[in-house]
């Protein structure tokens, strides 16, 4: 008898609260933007990671190779050193590579981000080239060519 009263007893519980009528409208949902804010809105919705499996797949050198260096100068504007880095370590024509850190160095040394201009320079094989860049790092950012 003590069980059925204890199940009754849960079945009217259920009922109440399970058929309660709430009167408004319904809940007020803010949905956070999609990407977080950026100081550059050009680049806001860039997606450095997707170009950059996209430029992968491409079957000729030198395209890929335009392709990345395009890629690395766009996430150096944006002072993003890692997927820099990541497009410019893909290039595999030695002068593309060169050229395209040479112009990716430039926001970093500007923006006194040394540290990672001198990353960048790393990537240089050209020996002038590289020894141009780091003489731009040592003069700083007030006198960055």
């Amino acid at each position: 008898m003590k069980s059925h009263m204890s199940l009754l007893m849960v079945f009217w519980v259920l009922i109440g609260f399970g058929c309660s009528v709430r009167v408004g409208g319904p809940p007020h949902t803010h949905y956070p933007p999609p990407y977080p804010p950026s100081e550059y809105p050009e680049e806001e919705y860039s997606n450095f990671d997707a170009r950059i499996d996209a430029a992968k797949s491409i079957a000729s050198f030198t395209t890929r190779d335009q392709t990345l260096s395009a890629i690395a100068i766009d996430a150096s504007g944006v002072l993003d050193i890692e997927h820099t880095i990541r497009a410019l370590s893909m290039i595999s024509s030695f002068t593309a590579k060169d050229d395209a850190a040479d112009k990716c160095a430039t926001p970093f040394i500007n923006e006194n981000m040394l540290e990672d201009a001198k990353c960048i320079t790393n990537q240089i094989s050209s020996f002038s080239t590289k020894d141009r860049v780091l003489a731009r790092i040592a003069q700083g950012p007030s006198n960055s060519i």
